[in-house]
């Protein structure tokens, strides 16, 4: 899947080595089936996550986005809200397949979110 809205491939550059590996992995597997996943956002700088803490966007003062092992993921064309929850379950249980923590197990759920764990 490619398009002009894509960014993975420029997202996935941002991440530690390793944990890039697994979402490359996850994303590919997901998309193998026809699922249109992207990531729309991967490394975040202090100020970036500074900005989205004064907008209400994120509370995570110390997320993993700094160091670069934690993604936002999102179906092509849809908003996290349009995308029924079974499917956020599904995305969720394989990208635990391909090691990754899901944000929708989360205390506070967030489920477009994954991370090294």
């Amino acid at each position: 899947m490619s398009s002009f809205a894509d960014q993975t491939n420029v997202k996935l550059a941002t991440l530690e080595p390793r944990f890039r590996q697994r979402v490359a992995a996850y994303t590919r597997a997901v998309r193998g089936v026809g699922v249109p996943l992207i990531v729309i956002s991967g490394f975040r700088t202090a100020a970036t996550q500074a900005h989205l803490i004064r907008s209400g966007r994120t509370t995570a003062t110390r997320s993993r986005h700094l160091t670069g092992q934690a993604v936002d993921v999102a179906l092509a064309g849809l908003t996290t809200a349009q995308v029924p929850r079974v499917w956020w379950n599904w995305l969720g249980i394989v990208g635990e397949h391909f090691g990754l923590r899901w944000g929708g197990r989360f205390r506070r759920v967030d489920l477009n979110h994954f991370d090294s764990g």
